[in-house]
């Protein structure tokens, strides 16, 4: 029984790694693009507010 719980904590953090270095790869990527190549709805996607007007930079 230590062997099997030993082998599944193995396989988890095995598992966990690979997830963390996804996600890491995702938001790196994220961080990489413009706004304007963002999905809809991710921060940034589309300025608003009052500096975002056209012709008052």
């Amino acid at each position: 029984m230590g062997g099997s719980r030993q082998a599944l904590r193995r396989v988890v953090h095995a598992e966990r790694i690979d997830h963390e270095a996804h996600g890491a790869a995702w938001r790196a990527r994220w961080h990489e693009e413009t706004p304007d190549q963002r999905p809809d709805g991710a921060p940034g996607a589309t300025p608003s507010g009052p500096d975002s007007a056209p012709g008052t930079s």
